[in-house]
């Protein structure tokens, strides 16, 4: 999604696509965090019952932090935590 915004910024009358456009990918990103927090619900890849508690609550503050959010502030969040 970040490719075809940044296509979207070269374009004429591109706000509020873009708009849309990062709309859509906060609402995608928030649907897939929330895909993984019910498989780890559930999940037995992880070892131990506190790993698992660790986890879920950290992927539970990331999911609020992005509704807070919009989607650049997402994207500089998740880039700081890639780095």
């Amino acid at each position: 999604m970040e490719k075809k915004i940044a296509f979207l910024e070269r374009t004429p009358n591109r706000s509020m696509k873009i708009l849309k456009m990062e709309e859509r990918a906060k609402t995608m990103c928030l649907r897939r965090i929330s895909k993984l927090i019910t498989y780890f619900e559930t999940s037995t890849l992880v070892e131990d019952k506190k790993s698992t508690e660790i986890l879920l609550s950290d992927l539970h503050k990331m999911r609020r932090l992005w509704q807070e959010k919009d989607w650049k502030e997402i994207m500089a969040s998740c880039s700081c935590h890639l780095a």
